[in-house]
């Protein structure tokens, strides 16, 4: 019995072996860290394993299943996690249990079936541990799909971070707490479906399938949302940096907004599923932007005198649902980019060496 539960651990990790593709940039390189039987939903970067050295990147399947994935020297392992009973849509990755050292994994999605057939919306916490299954407990139910979440200090009454979380209820809720003993309170009724969120200037940005790009933050007496932006259609993807917020849009529009208000710096004419604000390219002066989406393509962004210029970095076989970034390869210079969706392949992308713009 032992033997065969250690043969299913072998199978489990060593089916991973990670391939190169061709990038449509040759200044970029591409590695295939997980091929799954379904679309990966979404993907996150960081610290999952103290005793190991650098990041991980989860990523979560429309199938329930849950896999994290590690650099071994020059290739990557991954293996499954879990098993959820429902499509899982997205994860972050943070610090939400004061009780448990280092940061756990937070998955999202539906209790049951996949985000089309209806019914009630759940989120997870996994607590990392080695590379097999994890255990996980269910910290979330909502009325329908919870498709959008970050970890961040939100409420100054509670010490350390919370998680929020919403989706197609429209209700905003915060969670905290340690072990099994969670505490929910719902802080907004958001206008539209959440997408997803980010943490952002003390609170989070939300974005909004209504076209709505708002702020919530905790305002001396109680829960203030603040709207940032529109747009004709909706919002989709964040992400933040250096009191910056850059949105991914359902018009193809990528949306840099800034205290000047909005700016969209690059347009497609497939929805936009990727936002990334990140120093990819050390060479190159300040943040670059990123993108990805329905056309299949990773775009990454330079601002330069005439504006933001976008360079295609790789074409993938189908439509992309989530582009994150990370420290992942210390050979390359600059952050990596991760992406994933319909295709089932979780990519990593990064400058390959010497490719760093002079």
């Amino acid at each position: 019995m032992r033997f065969w539960l250690f043969g299913l651990a072998l199978i489990a990790v060593a089916c991973t072996k990670s391939m190169h593709e061709v990038a449509a940039n040759e200044r970029w390189k591409v590695e295939v860290v997980l091929q799954a039987s379904g679309k990966l939903g979404g993907c996150s970067v960081g610290e999952l394993d103290p005793s190991a050295s650098g990041p991980e990147i989860a990523a979560v399947c429309a199938t329930g299943e849950v896999f994290v994935a590690a650099r071994d020297g020059t290739a990557w392992t991954s293996w499954k996690v879990g098993q959820l009973p429902g499509e899982a849509i997205g994860c972050v990755i943070g610090d939400l249990d004061p009780g448990h050292p280092g940061n756990e994994l937070l998955v999202f999605g539906m209790r049951e079936g996949d985000e089309d057939s209806g019914g009630p919306g759940m989120a997870y916490v996994f607590l990392p541990r080695g590379r097999g299954s994890w255990p996980l407990q269910p910290i979330l139910m909502d009325t329908g799909l919870v498709h959008g979440g970050c970890v961040a200090e939100l409420d100054p009454f509670h010490s350390g971070n919370e998680a929020l979380f919403s989706g197609f209820s429209h209700a905003l809720q915060v969670v905290s707490g340690k072990g099994r003993n969670w505490k929910r309170q719902r802080v907004a009724t958001l206008s539209g479906p959440l997408k997803s969120a980010v943490a952002f200037r003390g609170g989070a940005a939300l974005a909004q399938a209504d076209g709505r790009l708002t702020h919530l933050t905790w305002q001396g007496s109680g829960w203030s949302l603040k709207e940032l932006s529109t747009c004709d259609q909706g919002y989709a993807r964040l992400d933040a940096a250096g009191g910056l917020l850059l949105a991914a849009r359902d018009d193809g529009g990528l949306e840099l907004w800034s205290e000047d208000g909005p700016q969209v710096i690059h347009r497609e004419a497939d929805k936009l599923r990727g936002a990334v604000l990140a120093d990819l390219d050390p060479a190159s002066p300040g943040l670059e932007a990123a993108t990805a989406g329905y056309g299949q393509r990773v775009s990454v962004l330079r601002q330069g005198p005439d504006g933001w210029q976008a360079e295609t970095v790789f074409e993938d076989t189908a439509g992309l649902h989530h582009l994150t970034h990370g420290e992942l390869d210390a050979s390359s210079p600059g952050e990596e980019l991760v992406a994933c969706g319909y295709s089932g392949r979780l990519l990593v992308l990064g400058l390959a060496q010497g490719a760093a713009r002079q």
